[in-house]
């Protein structure tokens, strides 16, 4: 009498081909992930060798932002927008040129003094700290570096160096690439001034369907209030942090205070490394002008003083939620855009990752929507009548 058999029937071949299946789709998600690394180091590789040329475009696109309402302004008055964004930029460039005329004295006069001031206090220092750790280690490098050197005049060995092209090539090759840089950004942002609407028109028409174009108009929209909004605040919230410690260094009898004013002012455009670049320089203004230590450091204290005051209080107090960014997140976008781009990149380091928070914001909302959209209609087709 046959037993009759329980369990699942085994199909021969079901059971390799299974496994080949989840062999195949372990190999697709390690070649995927070796994709992304993959994409990632060419997108870092590109932005950092590019930068030269990205740098300005990006700088014309948020500089397009800040002078947008403006430019709108005069064209609803009557004014062409070639002639409106040639004003604002004429403007914009006769503030600059008057205020680097203005301040392009005093800081020469600084940095030609500011050598044999640290110098002075450097042989203060020394003398009154004695011969430490520190001091030991020093004179041990001078003995070994003079050791080096009658050994080469003994042994007759002809010693090569290769100079570079010194400071002044350097900063002259410095001056060029910005020159070079200012141009473009300036034409660039005329340009997206004139076109208005234009070009929204056409990146909104790149939507396959209604509901895409929608979301692209709603995302470009976020986006340029977000960082209108950041750009237009934060900028007189600096022009009143700068009016004050420009303020209170001429208070304190510091040479040149609205030269460190606007300095500052232009820092704290980059949050945290801003402030600490200030805060550096500074210290050295203060050595430069006062002969006491006490006095010196009186003009760093006061600064953190008033930026403390401003980044804890005042911009929380007026931005609030209208940017939402995490303090983490902001940080760590100084330093990655700081490294990619240098000064440039941590001054715009805010602005591009709230723009790019905004548009992952409406992705991750389209995308819920999509989801919602291929549920329904499953839902409604297996429902019973």
């Amino acid at each position: 009498m046959n037993k009759p058999t329980t369990g699942k029937m085994v199909v021969p071949g079901v059971s390799s081909r299974r496994q080949r299946q989840e062999r195949v789709l372990s190999n697709l998600d390690a070649s995927l992930l070796v994709q992304v690394g993959l994409l990632t180091l060419a997108m870092l590789y590109t932005l950092y060798f590019a930068r030269f040329l990205l740098v300005p475009l990006t700088a014309a696109l948020l500089l397009h932002q800040l002078l947008y309402t403006p430019v709108r302004w005069l064209h609803r008055r009557g004014l062409p927008l070639g002639l409106g964004a040639g004003l604002v930029l004429a403007g914009v460039l006769f503030l600059i040129g008057l205020a680097g005329n203005f301040l392009a004295e005093p800081a020469e006069a600084w940095l030609r003094d500011a050598p044999a001031s640290l110098h002075e206090l450097s042989l203060r220092l020394r003398a009154t700290a004695g011969t430490g750790a520190i001091e030991e280690l020093r004179e041990l490098g001078e003995e070994i570096q003079e050791l080096i050197s009658v050994h080469e005049a003994e042994s007759g060995t002809q010693v090569v160096r290769i100079e570079g092209p010194g400071l002044l090539g350097n900063l002259a090759v410095g001056l060029e690439v910005a020159a070079a840089g200012l141009i473009i950004m300036f034409f660039t942002c005329f340009f997206l001034l004139i076109a208005g609407n234009r070009l929204a028109r056409a990146l909104v028409a790149l939507g396959a369907t209604p509901s895409s174009r929608r979301l692209i108009s709603m995302a470009l929209r976020d986006v340029r209030n977000e960082v209108s909004t950041y750009l237009n605040t934060v900028t007189l919230i600096n022009i009143g942090l700068g009016f004050a410690v420009g303020l209170t260094l001429w208070w304190l009898g510091v040479p040149d205070p609205a030269l460190w004013g606007v300095m500052v002012a232009l820092f704290n455009f980059a949050p945290y490394i801003g402030a600490i670049g200030s805060a550096f320089v500074l210290t050295a203004v203060g050595v430069t002008a006062f002969d006491t230590l006490g006095e010196a450091l009186l003009v760093p204290a006061l600064f953190l003083a008033l930026t403390t005051i401003e980044g804890s209080l005042i911009t929380p107090m007026i931005l609030g939620r209208r940017v939402s960014l995490n303090s983490l997140l902001v940080f760590l976008s100084v330093v990655f855009w700081g490294w990619i781009w240098g000064p440039a990149g941590a001054l715009m380091a805010v602005p591009l990752t709230s723009s790019l928070s905004v548009f992952w914001a409406h992705f991750k909302r389209a995308r819920i929507a999509s989801e919602g959209a291929e549920v329904a209609p499953a839902s409604a087709g297996g429902a019973s009548p």
